[in-house]
Order: C-alpha cells, then sequence, then structure tokens
C-alpha cells in the first residue's frame, strides 16, 4: 500500500469515500443548477451586440458574392428581420444596463449599438481590403504625366503629411487648395496643351 493513501478504515478515507460517491450521485445538470450566477449584463450586452453586427456583415458579404437572384434578395430580408429580431431581445433582456459611450468630446453619448455596427463595418471592409490586396498585389499609386505633376503631387502629399520639425501640426487648408488647383493645372496642360 502506498504511504501517501489513508488506510481504509481511517476517517479521512470515510470521508473521501463519501465526498466521491455525492459527486458520483449529482449529474452535470444539477451541479450547474446549484452553481450561482452572476451576469454583468452591460459587459453582455456589448459583446453580443458586437457579434451580432459580425455575423450579420460577414453574412451579407456572403450573400452578395452570390449571383444575384430572388432566393438571394429573400436571404438578405430574413438576414435583417433576423437581426433586428436579436437586436430586440438583446435590449429586452439587458434593460437598463444598456451602455452608452462618451463620444471624443466629452459631452455627447453614442449608443452603443451604433459603435458596434460602425466596428463591424470597418473590420469586415479592413478584411476585404487586405484580401483584395493578396488577391491582386495592389498597392495605391498616383500615375503622373508629366515631370512637373510628379514634382507637385510629391509636395502635395509632404503637405498632407504635416510640415517636418512641426509633430501634429495640421496642413493649411488654403495651401492644400491651392496645390490641388496647381495640380490640377498641371494636368489640364498636359492634356491640352
Amino acid at each position: 500500500m502506498n504511504a501517501h493513501q489513508p488506510k481504509s478504515r481511517s476517517l479521512v478515507a470515510a470521508m473521501m469515500a463519501d465526498e466521491a460517491a455525492k459527486r458520483q450521485a449529482r449529474s452535470a445538470a444539477e451541479a450547474l443548477a446549484n452553481v450561482p450566477e452572476i451576469v454583468d449584463v452591460a459587459a453582455w450586452y456589448t459583446q453580443h451586440t458586437a457579434l451580432l453586427h459580425q455575423l450579420l456583415h460577414h453574412a451579407i458579404k456572403r450573400v452578395a458574392a452570390a449571383p444575384v437572384s430572388k432566393q438571394t434578395q429573400r436571404v438578405i430580408q430574413s438576414l435583417g428581420r433576423t437581426h433586428a429580431d436579436l437586436q430586440a431581445h438583446t435590449a429586452k433582456i439587458a434593460g437598463p444596463a444598456v451602455p452608452r459611450v462618451l463620444a471624443r468630446d466629452g459631452v455627447h453619448t453614442i449608443e452603443y449599438d451604433r459603435l458596434a455596427e460602425a466596428r463591424a463595418k470597418v473590420q469586415v471592409l479592413t478584411e476585404e481590403l487586405e484580401s483584395m490586396r493578396a488577391e491582386k498585389a495592389w498597392q495605391p499609386q498616383f500615375n503622373v504625366m508629366s515631370p512637373k505633376q510628379e514634382t507637385l503631387a510629391l509636395q502635395f502629399c509632404l503637405e498632407i503629411a504635416g510640415r517636418r520639425g512641426e509633430p501634429g501640426a495640421l496642413p493649411d487648408p488654403v495651401r492644400l487648395l491651392e496645390m490641388a488647383q496647381a495640380l490640377y493645372e498641371a494636368e489640364r496642360e498636359e492634356c491640352a496643351p
């Protein structure tokens, strides 16, 4: 017999046997029924709402890739109704715990639902952009027709990026308009001399 195991007739062995018998007798459902449930409804609402919007936008993206038909239109309408029903049900469960987000100005509030929808759209569009870039090896570029246009385009980009030595300095809108006008004039000269 192992020295670490209690003797079969000891009090500890009897207690362990009783505890093991109790554990085996209870089903998982019974064990879970006795567990106290504390739910942070605001946290649940934010996560649930975000997932609802992600589901909707990913599903619509997949459906939109299919050929247009009456069936596709019915699926999109059904998705919209289901999404609205789930949102209403979520708001009903959350009740007064529906969170609001404070805007950057510190004065106005935004419903979390609108923020979650915007985040889901950004997520779907970002994924789509990344897949398009990977698929087509696309990189942004500016096609110039003359050296003058190239110089003006470079100056324009530098102006938008901000002045050197002045971190956080915003570009002058009047200067940007002047540069855009000069770029337009250079293109006009090139196309119609």
